[in-house]
């Protein structure tokens, strides 16, 4: 971990048309700090461009004390899970970070950006690791910093991961499932949920906000019915309750996509099945191989098939869908 006195950090910009953005560390030299970067790597859309040397400007915010830098927060939901999270493995190696530290920095990313206060995940990953909210500091503005602590990311998305964020995400896991509010008793008996032998879920995304890929995600979701699958609307469950689910599924399938970064809190030897979309018609992206890497969970895929129209949503080929299900399941 990088220990910087007179360290200097600059504000989150965009460069839209090159899909590069700026915001980083520097040392007392004014030299990019290169454990503060994003991942760079080819198949990202979004990659940084920072320049190895800035000029501080005259006037910037000051935060007298010790900060601890921990990259780069976003509202959405996948990469809160990798990116917001991969430098908290700081927290395990001791207990006692969350009271050395007066501040708490992040760089706000290209996602939507809602308050730690009012996005569950973050709120319960932060109250987890013991930091206070009121610590936390957004650089919306060039940042002078008496000292600034900057650990490297464990989490590389489209890249690496290494095996040690595991014990991150058990400890979110650990905490999520000791709160009252994650108890699921109510909720198995009002949808007729087993309480013992195996789960299945599928993770529909025909209620949440924004993009659909599925245009007849009901159709879908009878298939995966039939095979015994139990129909989960993530945006209807807190945060906590959806990770007790996971951690006692033997099978979690969906589009592929953030919703099934969750079998980072799967049991080793469950299985995730992604579909494929007009995006990712394999269904296999690098990010779902490392989260699924991290729970040794079985991967399997349905490749695309159906008809996309101009707004790049999809009639999927249920009978398709139907076969590569059975073939998954055997």
């Amino acid at each position: 971990m990088r220990q910087i006195k007179n360290g200097y950090a600059t504000e989150t910009t965009l460069t839209a048309h090159l899909h590069a953005f700026r915001g980083a560390v520097y040392d007392e030299n004014n030299k990019l700090v290169l454990e503060s970067q994003r991942t760079r790597s080819g198949d990202n859309e979004w990659n940084p461009d920072d320049p190895e040397e800035i000029i501080r400007t005259a006037d910037p915010l000051f935060l007298s004390g010790r900060s601890l830098y921990l990259g780069h927060y976003t509202g959405h939901y996948g990469h809160f899970l990798l990116e917001t999270m991969s430098r908290f493995w700081i927290f395990l190696e001791d207990a006692e970070v969350s009271k050395k530290y007066d501040h708490f920095i992040f760089h706000p990313f290209l996602h939507k950006m809602p308050s730690p206060e009012r996005y569950s995940p973050a709120k319960i990953a932060f109250e987890c690791f013991g930091i206070d909210l009121a610590k936390i500091v957004f650089l919306n503005r060039p940042t002078a910093f008496e000292h600034i602590s900057v650990p490297k990311p464990y989490f590389n998305i489209n890249f690496s991961v290494d095996e040690r964020m595991q014990l991150v995400y058990k400890k979110i896991q650990e905490y999520s499932v000791g709160l009252p509010s994650s108890n699921l008793g109510f909720v198995k008996r009002l949808l007729g949920w087993p309480k013992e032998g195996t789960l299945k879920i599928y993770l529909s995304r025909r209620k949440a906000k924004g993009y659909h890929p599925m245009r007849n995600e009901t159709e879908v979701e009878k298939i995966f019915k039939d095979a015994g699958f139990k129909i989960l609307h993530p945006e209807r469950w807190n945060f906590e309750q959806q990770l007790a689910v996971y951690q006692r599924a033997e099978i979690i399938a969906g589009v592929e996509g953030s919703a099934l970064h969750n079998s980072l809190f799967m049991k080793a030897g469950s299985k995730v099945i992604s579909l494929g979309t007009p995006r990712v018609p394999s269904g296999v992206i690098l990010n779902q191989n490392l989260c699924n890497s991290l729970s040794a969970i079985e991967n399997r895929y349905i490749k695309f098939k159906g008809e996309v129209d101009a707004k790049n949503r999809a009639h999927y080929d249920v009978e398709h869908i139907r076969h590569e299900l059975s073939r998954c399941l055997s």
